[in-house]
């Protein structure tokens, strides 16, 4: 009778551990995106899901949506279809240190993972996540060269160089440019 006690009890504790460990409870949830969805859950993973771009959120329009749990987020998986990440999305969400981004998304908004452990503890030099060049970090000499791998997606939506002239004189000076990088 005792032995039966004891697995009886042994079982409770090890069905309470596993339903802790593995079934975290969803803290918060809702769009993010006008077709896709976020998951946060009690371990502090914040999941994106869904098709297409993710808002812009900027400090003169939409919140953030999961900012209520700012210093709960301590890792992003963001899931094959999501195409964009929002302006600003991450920014100063300093606990935030493990990013998963599918590769379905080539576009990542200026500052969105600044003032994070994750951006904190990445080296000097060039950051990207996934085939986007999300950043530069640290000091570049004068005169420095870039070399950018290949099939990156360079700060996108964002011009390397603008060209201020007249029609004419501008298609010069772009032929010229482009005869360069080409």
């Amino acid at each position: 009778m005792m032995k039966k006690f004891c697995i009886f009890i042994v079982s409770l504790v090890s069905l309470f551990f596993i339903s802790t460990i593995c079934c975290a409870e969803t803290l918060s949830s809702g769009m993010c995106g006008d077709n896709l969805t976020y998951n946060l859950d009690s371990n502090g993973t914040l999941t994106i899901s869904g098709t297409g771009d993710m808002y812009d959120f900027n400090h003169d329009g939409a919140p953030v949506v999961w900012s209520e749990y700012k210093d709960s987020i301590t890792s992003l998986v963001i899931e094959e279809g999501v195409t964009s990440v929002g302006l600003n999305a991450f920014f100063n969400y300093y606990n935030l240190e493990n990013i998963h981004i599918a590769s379905s998304v080539t576009d990542i908004g200026s500052s969105s993972f600044h003032y994070t452990l994750w951006y904190e503890n990445q080296p000097d030099g060039l950051i990207y996540i996934g085939k986007v060049l999300y950043s530069c970090k640290g000091y570049f000499p004068s005169n420095t060269s870039i070399s950018v791998k290949e099939g990156t997606v360079i700060f996108p939506n964002e011009p390397l160089i603008t060209v201020r002239a007249n029609a004419v004189e501008a298609q010069i000076i772009e032929t010229i440019l482009l005869s360069f990088l080409n």
